[in-house]
């Protein structure tokens, strides 16, 4: 298996750089990473495709609910939890006793010991009683999700594939968007990128017995909708045997939705990918976390085995359904995946071994030019160009997907992306 180390030695010796050098290593890291995303987003490969199970909810509706005017929430008691779950970033809307439909409110996060939705703004409507509608429109995907590749309704006994259509389709053969029923299409929406955090907050020092001196790197990323934001820069921590530290995430305006998670490396231990340590602390706060921290525990093959590493690329990919089911229909979505950056030496790359040279050229081709060395920059890319002809040889997908066209008609001229995207560091 090829690893990120086997990439970095096989770089190093075509550049003649200094592999003990850690400013060297970083920055030949860095192009190494670069090179497998620029190599992954040039085509669509057979061994960068997932299988995921997504869950899609119908709308549900609330009888003769109490409003108060300027409230930035609404009480739901009859929501399930499992609804209550995945309101998460959908949406709302109120309708008067006279049949008066409000303006669409977005839902920044549901309380799953209460009743309460809380809303991103406050409510425009006058106090009284409404029927309170929660639309679950936009799906989320993995935030590693560059394209849609194929979509199944698994509600059925045999599963019915999902025909692609934009939204530009949609709208010009007049398919109204609230139409509800058994899905037939699926339509690529808007990605959201959730907004970083500037530092950790809510990290404190306190007393312990025998923790061993360690040094931690603390890092923080705000969650909502269950999709979760950059790493912040990370604060560092010397901790002596009898200090550890906590967590207690602040209150903060639930119109943002926020929930916070804590993770911490530690490099001089060997973890170099942030792993997380501390999750739950939703936008009312309060909650104080106390894991394990002690060298002991950060050394031992059960923490490395059992650990969650930060794995999110900043930004999720969402699509919709027309018409939007009217029960709770699972669905089986085949998508096209992003990398993963690879950090610590053991980490392997999403392209197989037996192209993984692909990368080794590329990532020498850039370093080359950077060092004014056309002649070897030229050697690399003559490479590069042959590993990638027998790359896409072996791993291209040739078959596409159907896309629907004006009036219905079908094509495939696919596949349906999910549009342009960046990798966030």
């Amino acid at each position: 298996m090829t690893t990120l180390a086997d990439l970095r030695s096989a770089v190093s010796s075509f550049l003649n750089y200094d592999p003990t050098n850690e400013s060297y290593t970083v920055e030949l890291d860095g192009l190494i990473n670069r090179a497998q995303t620029k190599v992954l987003g040039s085509h669509r490969w057979s061994f960068a495709q997932r299988d995921y199970i997504v869950r899609v909810f119908p709308d549900f509706t609330e009888v003769n609910v109490a409003v108060t005017a300027g409230d930035a929430f609404v009480d739901l008691p009859s929501l399930t939890a499992e609804g209550r779950a995945a309101a998460d970033g959908h949406t709302v809307f109120l309708t008067s006793s006279t049949g008066v439909q409000s303006r669409t409110y977005t839902v920044s996060f549901a309380d799953l010991a209460g009743i309460r939705v809380y809303l991103t703004t406050p409510l425009d409507e006058g106090t009284g009683t409404y029927t309170v509608t929660l639309q679950y429109r936009e799906i989320n995907l993995p935030s590693d999700t560059s394209s849609v590749e194929g979509l199944l309704d698994l509600s059925i006994g045999i599963p019915e594939p999902q025909r692609a259509m934009t939204k530009l389709n949609r709208d010009q053969i007049r398919l109204d968007p609230k139409t509800t029923g058994r899905s037939l299409y699926f339509i690529p929406s808007s990605s959201v990128k959730i907004q970083t955090p500037r530092v950790p907050s809510g990290v404190a020092t306190v007393a312990a017995v025998a923790q061993g001196v360690r040094t931690l790197l603390v890092y923080q990323t705000f969650v909502w909708a269950g999709r979760e934001s950059a790493l912040s820069p990370p604060v560092e921590y010397k901790l002596s045997d009898v200090q550890t530290l906590t967590f207690t995430a602040p209150a903060i305006n639930p119109s943002s939705g926020y929930y916070r998670r804590f993770y911490v490396a530690s490099p001089t231990l060997g973890i170099k990918r942030p792993v997380l340590v501390g999750a739950g602390s939703d936008p009312l706060g309060g909650l104080t976390l106390t894991p394990d921290l002690s060298l002991t525990n950060l050394t031992s093959e059960d923490f490395q085995t059992t650990a969650v590493p930060y794995k999110a690329l900043g930004q999720t990919q969402r699509f919709n359904l027309w018409p939007h089911p009217a029960e709770v229909t699972d669905y089986q979505a085949r998508v096209q995946v992003l990398p993963q950056p690879m950090i610590e030496d053991g980490d392997a790359p999403l392209i197989p071994p037996d192209a993984a040279s692909v990368i080794e050229h590329e990532a020498a081709c850039t370093s080359a030019m950077r060092l004014d060395n056309p002649s070897l920059s030229r050697m690399q890319k003559e490479l590069r160009d042959a590993s990638y002809r027998q790359m896409t040889q072996r791993y291209l997908i040739q078959s596409t997907a159907p896309v629907v066209m004006m009036g219905g008609q079908s094509s495939t001229k696919g596949p349906l992306s999910l549009g342009p995207y960046k990798v966030i560091p």
